[in-house]
């Protein structure tokens, strides 16, 4: 290797610690707490959905943080139109803007963000079924499917017709 390779290379490493150095002097850190509105502290899922809300799934409700704002969703036991249960896994938006939220123990919500209402998925209840109500992770097959993983194996959740 020439002198002037090991000089570029060199300079070219100098500049990105540089460019490093002067951006972590910028980053401000801002702390979101239940002080904030938060339903509880210990969060266990996180998106930003196509409108730019911040999505955030805790062991005590979901959360919607439009940036300066808290909006809380929990379980309403004479509502079968709220939130299944208040302990969130994880969380997926599908490019209909549909918000889906598997639950620990109560199978799989879904939030249509247009009527502003829960649908809701469990282990026990013919067509709707899963095979277990702690939904672990939310992905993508198709247009109209989505793979939802439980504790006890997978199922493919039909959107179109609405069921496992």
């Amino acid at each position: 290797m020439n002198l002037t390779r090991l000089a570029k290379i060199f300079f070219i490493t100098f500049l990105g610690i540089m460019d490093v150095v002067s951006f972590s002097q910028n980053v401000k850190f801002k702390k979101i707490s239940i002080d904030d509105g938060l339903s509880q502290a210990s969060v266990n899922a996180l998106f930003q959905d196509s409108e730019g809300f911040i999505w955030i799934g805790t062991q005590d409700g979901l959360n919607r943080y439009d940036g300066y704002h808290i909006k809380t969703f929990k379980t309403d036991q004479n509502n079968e139109n709220s939130l299944s249960s208040n302990e969130i896994n994880c969380l997926f938006e599908d490019k209909n803007g549909i918000i889906f939220i598997g639950t620990n123990d109560q199978g799989l919500s879904v939030y249509n963000k247009y009527t502003k209402q829960f649908t809701n998925y469990k282990a026990e209840g013919g067509f709707k079924k899963l095979p277990d109500n702690s939904v672990r992770c939310i992905e993508t097959l198709n247009d109209s499917e989505l793979l939802i993983a439980t504790d006890k194996g997978l199922s493919i959740f039909n959107k179109t017709k609405k069921g496992v």
